[in-house]
């Protein structure tokens, strides 16, 4: 697998998300069809891992994981989190496979090669964006 990096800035915001959490949890990139032009990133803290994940052993800070079935959709991504001139703070992702990605960043598409290792190709996706 391609190595999906999450940058230091990265690493430090999702950090202080789990310290403000009452129990332990870990951090899962999953991918979701949905939004404009057809995958839709999802970041989350979770209480634990889904079966299927794989774990991100690069990161050490914490648990991090990649949802199984999104390991060929994700491969390669690097998650950086970028602070707005408000202060508010956003996780921007540069992934090498997206071929088209909405005005918010948040959603992606791929060409139908890389859809297909996923196992989800073809299918309804939700309309616009979030």
């Amino acid at each position: 697998m391609n190595q999906i990096t999450l940058t230091e800035s990265t690493i430090a915001y999702i950090q202080k998300l789990l310290l403000r959490k009452e129990t332990p949890h870990v951090f899962r990139l999953t991918v979701k069809r949905a939004g404009c032009n057809g995958y839709l990133y999802q970041p989350v803290l979770a209480e634990k891992p889904e079966a299927d994940d794989v774990p991100l052993t690069a990161v050490t800070a914490f648990e991090a994981y990649v949802a199984g079935r999104d390991v060929a959709l994700l491969a390669g991504v690097t998650v950086d989190c970028v602070e707005s001139s408000l202060g508010q703070r956003k996780l921007v992702f540069q992934n090498p496979k997206a071929i088209a990605e909405c005005g918010c960043g948040e959603s992606f598409s791929v060409k139908q090669t890389d859809a297909d290792e996923d196992g989800r190709a073809g299918g309804q996706h939700e309309g616009g964006c979030r």
